[in-house]
């Protein structure tokens, strides 16, 4: 108990405000930081996502250059069935690296896919059995714009979080390091002593505990 009857308290009210002092010295960086897991934990979701629709848009391809089709159809579909191929290497690219010159490059191959089909008189074989693999190849885009956006959100959101950190310490954290270093401020109590300067956060917890408790003795020392 503190020793004025007055103010009595249990001695565990000391720890449990030690641990308030925890959440308060992480609060600003945790509440970006829970949010920056969360879209990059979303973000990889969308790659699976966006991996799974190549794996797609490859068999269906690879059953379209399986099949059998009459001479005269595949002499002229012959450029189509070249920029379905070169854009299947572009989309893979752009899903290494889902960044804005990759998607422009891929709307680009499509885009060039698209002009040599139409270029094709209809009606031909090719182009009729290579219809679903250009639908799977535009879904495999559409997956990949997805996981653009998805990872360039998780990479802003984590940006903002890691912008409150200082090296291993949280800002707030190291404001207060900075400060007791400054001033040449010894550790409060042995257990801070103890943990100091190896984990400055328990320093930083003493401190806010005391604060809290015992604000006059804190100044004066």
């Amino acid at each position: 108990m503190r020793p004025n009857a007055a103010d009595a308290r249990p001695a565990s009210y000391e720890v449990l405000i030690h641990e308030v002092g925890h959440a308060v010295e992480a609060k600003p960086f945790d509440d970006l930081n829970a949010p920056a897991a969360d879209d990059s934990a979303k973000a990889n979701a969308v790659a699976v996502s966006a991996h799974n629709a190549q794996v797609a848009a490859n068999k269906a391809i690879g059953a379209a250059l399986k099949g059998s089709y009459l001479k005269k159809d595949t002499t002229p579909a012959q450029p189509m069935v070249d920029e379905v191929l070169a854009a299947q290497k572009v989309l893979q690219a752009f899903e290494a690296s889902p960044d804005a010159t990759h998607e422009k490059d891929a709307n680009d191959a499509i885009a060039k896919r698209d002009a040599a089909k139409k270029a094709v008189t209809l009606p031909n074989g090719v182009v009729t059995g290579f219809g679903p693999a250009i639908t799977a190849q535009d879904a495999y885009l559409a997956e990949l714009v997805k996981l653009r956006t998805a990872r360039d959100k998780a990479d802003a959101s984590r940006k903002a979080a890691d912008a409150l950190k200082s090296g291993a310490n949280t800002k707030r954290l190291q404001v207060f390091v900075d400060f007791v270093n400054k001033e040449g401020i010894k550790p409060l109590t042995a257990y801070a002593k103890k943990h100091w300067p190896a984990e400055p956060a328990e320093f930083y917890d003493e401190a806010f505990s005391m604060w809290r408790n015992e604000p006059v003795f804190l100044e004066k020392y």
